[in-house]
């Protein structure tokens, strides 16, 4: 079984992983299991139990690092989401490939100056390098499992910070050429 600490770290790696990806749409409701002494989310599936005290610790540790990502191009300007891991802040392809300006700003409207950003040509990712410190998440230290608590944490619509809950439900395994 787990260390509280290696659950959290295993949970902040799936949230950094939904959070890029953009949802768990396929995902069933998470429904709380209740126990003598507080009430715990997380099961069988995953390994074990997290209390919901365990859970929010997480996800408020994840939304530090979650930032909206604010663009401008010649044509238009536009919004998305995507979180700092280590010293890179990622997000999406599609967010910043016609950008000609790009900075982000926290759900408490902190602006980070962007030093650079770049993106992958076969798949929908992209970072994006600051000029100051900034909140990071942690990768875990093993892998993600099916039942595993998952957040998408993001700002849909250029709106304001949500949090959708989920689990994950099977690994897929793709390969790029």
């Amino acid at each position: 079984m787990l260390s509280k600490s290696a659950k959290i770290k295993a949970l902040g790696a799936a949230l950094a992983i939904v959070a890029l990806l953009g949802g768990c749409a396929s995902a069933p409701p998470l429904i709380p299991t209740p126990s003598e002494s507080e009430e715990t989310v997380g099961g069988v599936l995953s390994g074990g139990e997290l209390s919901e005290s365990e859970w929010q610790e997480v996800l408020s540790k994840a939304q530090a690092s979650v930032f909206m990502v604010k663009v401008e191009t010649c044509d238009y300007e536009a919004t998305g989401s995507g979180f700092f891991v280590d010293n890179v802040f990622l997000t999406n392809r599609h967010v910043v490939e016609d950008a000609s300006l790009v900075y982000l700003e926290s759900a408490s409207g902190i602006e980070l100056e962007v030093d650079s950003w770049g993106y992958t040509e076969d798949v929908d990712l992209a970072w994006v390098k600051v000029k100051a410190d900034s909140p990071r998440l942690k990768l875990a230290r093993s892998d993600v499992t099916p039942g595993d608590l998952v957040a998408n944490l993001g700002f849909p619509l250029g709106g304001e910070l949500t949090e959708e809950r989920g689990r994950v439900v099977k690994l897929v395994d793709i390969q790029y050429s």
